[in-house]
């Protein structure tokens, strides 16, 4: 889940993460995606621009997510 950086500052945005993120103990893992990596190869094909922090992740499509399945205990 992102966070602004400080302790306790978790909200509810999150990513799905293709491979490794780089990222420290201060983010939340919210699981694994363990099916539909046909529509996660879809989304990772649209084309992205750098965002505010120069980071090249701001798609340049709007992606909706219309459902999820969360297995729980599994």
């Amino acid at each position: 889940m992102a966070n602004a950086g400080q302790t306790g500052t978790t909200g509810s945005q999150f990513f799905i993460a293709l491979g490794s993120t780089g990222l420290g103990p201060d983010y939340s893992s919210l699981g694994t995606v363990t099916d539909g990596f046909d529509t996660l190869d879809t989304i990772a094909e649209i084309p992205t621009e750098r965002n505010a922090t120069g980071e090249d992740s701001r798609p340049l499509e709007t992606v909706y997510i219309t459902s999820v399945t969360i297995d729980v205990g599994a």
